[in-house]
């Protein structure tokens, strides 16, 4: 388990390049953008500061590309919505990033309408387009509790961009801690993308979105899962056995 919680750390704390994406990324969303997984600490105007990635990154390029991404990150805090002044969360942030020329550095950028101005109020109605429960085929997620024979939870808090894709999503509360399903979530949020007016017919953009992931470690079917209404919403995960 020690293992399998470094590799996912490995795995999760350098950008994803776009071209590393599973099949079936909303197509909006930026394709040429990374998803780049951080703790980051929250001010108390209730946006990021001090971002840092999960482990030191040793390879010189890797190095620059995430020294470049942390200093554009610093010059432009995003807002983490409901979390505690001083609290320290785990994030997902998406960036446009770019080589200058070999050996001259990288260009980072925010996505177009990655960064939609909040609303302050939460979508307790969305519609899908692609929902987390179609998200949940990838091969990172599949099994993870049933591999570490342990039940769990996590609760991830995202804005929604104008796109409708889950963006600025970081972990509320997460139980256990270590076992990776803080960083399963927010895997799963960030194929998830909605339609622009809610049920009732709520424009979303701008607007935060809470969702609740059961983890369970039995052999169960993950054809099964099942949303839960309430807000927070819940969704059962059954997983695979490996």
């Amino acid at each position: 388990m020690e293992r399998l919680a470094a590799n996912l750390i490995v795995c999760l704390a350098l950008a994803l390049p776009a071209q590393a994406r599973p099949a079936g990324a909303p197509a909006d969303t930026q394709p040429d953008a990374a998803n780049i997984f951080l703790l980051c600490s929250v001010t108390e105007g209730g946006v990021s500061t001090n971002c840092r990635f999960y482990a030191p990154v040793a390879d010189p390029i890797e190095r620059l590309r995430a020294g470049t991404e942390l200093g554009y990150l610093d010059a432009h805090p995003f807002p983490i919505p409901g979390a505690r002044p001083g609290a320290n969360v785990k994030v997902l942030v998406r960036l446009k990033v770019s080589a200058v020329a070999a050996g001259e550095g990288f260009a980072v950028a925010a996505p177009e309408g990655a960064f939609p101005i909040p609303v302050n109020s939460e979508i307790k109605d969305p519609v899908w387009i692609d929902s987390p429960r179609a998200a949940w085929t990838t091969d990172l997620l599949e099994g993870l509790a049933a591999r570490n024979h342990q039940d769990g939870e996590a609760t991830a808090r995202c804005m929604v961009a104008q796109s409708g894709a889950l963006s600025d999503c970081w972990i509320e509360r997460e139980t256990p801690t270590g076992i990776g399903f803080g960083e399963a979530a927010l895997i799963v949020l960030q194929r998830a993308r909605m339609k622009p007016l809610s049920a009732s017919g709520v424009p979303v953009a701008g607007r935060s979105y809470v969702q609740r992931f059961i983890y369970r470690s039995g052999d169960l079917d993950s054809a099964t899962m099942a949303m839960r209404p309430g807000s927070p919403q819940g969704m059962a995960m059954g997983m695979l056995p490996r």
